[in-house]
This record gives C-alpha cells, sequence and structure tokens, in this order.
C-alpha cells in the first residue's frame, strides 16, 4: 500500500473531534442522492463543520452548545449525530439545523451506524444496549 498525505485542516474546531464522515462511504455510495462532495467533522464542544471535500474548505457550521458529539454519519442532506448524553441528532445540512432529536439510550452513545439502503439507524452505549432506531418519515413532518 501507498499513503500520500493530502493535507492537513486546522482551525476549524476548537474541541478534541471525535469523529469524521464522509458522503462516499462505501457501503452505500451507489444509493445516495447526494454529489460525493461533503465530509463532516463532530468534536467534543457540540460543533459540526461540513467541508467541502472538492475545495477542501469548510461549507457549513452546526453548532450545539452544550453536547458532546460522539459518532456521527453524514447522508444526502442528512447529518445523524450521536452525544455523551444519549441522544442522537438528525441535522438538515441545506438548512444547518436540527431537525430531530432521539432520547435513544440512557448513557453514552459509542457508535452509530446507518443501514446501507433501509432509513434505520443503530445505536450502541454504555447502557449495554444496541438499539435500531426506523427514521423514516421522521423528517416529512
Amino acid at each position: 500500500f501507498r499513503f500520500v498525505y493530502k493535507q492537513a485542516l486546522e482551525g476549524h474546531h476548537t474541541h478534541p473531534i471525535s469523529d469524521v464522515s464522509s458522503t462516499h462511504e462505501p457501503e452505500y455510495a451507489e444509493h445516495t442522492l447526494a454529489p460525493v462532495v461533503q465530509f463532516a467533522a463532530a468534536d467534543e464542544g457540540g460543533t459540526i463543520t461540513i467541508w467541502d471535500a472538492a475545495e477542501m474548505l469548510p461549507s457549513k457550521e452546526v453548532k450545539v452548545p452544550g453536547e458532546c458529539f460522539t459518532s456521527l454519519k453524514i447522508r444526502g442532506d442528512r447529518i445523524l449525530a450521536s452525544t455523551l448524553s444519549g441522544k442522537i441528532c438528525i441535522f438538515s445540512v441545506s438548512q444547518q439545523r436540527l431537525q430531530c432529536e432521539i432520547s435513544a439510550h440512557a448513557r453514552g452513545i459509542n457508535a452509530i451506524a446507518l443501514h446501507p439502503y433501509m432509513e434505520w439507524v443503530a445505536s450502541v452505549s454504555e447502557d449495554t444496549y444496541v438499539n435500531v432506531w426506523n427514521i423514516e418519515g421522521l423528517l416529512t413532518q
């Protein structure tokens, strides 16, 4: 294998970065309608920065003061982020706002995963549970 360093993207987070996700994740890239041009990084201070991958510049930012994001997924116009307080937050990239919040666990969420084709998200937590959530229809209201 040969790895080539592209560049460091500095100065946009003031707290430790907890996760990164892109619209070009192989498990569902063929099935998404979004152009493969974005990635997002979440931090422990409640900030999600969305990057234009072609320009390597931040394009949007969502802030939720007081939250500590632990895991992140981006698909199309949605960002799903889990928190240390046990919530799953669903954001609109284009509107840069929180659309839905799920009180998913009694303790911090360690990771989330999206089903490759369905509107399902799985979450695992320090409360020892694995939960699967059907989020279809949550954002049509």
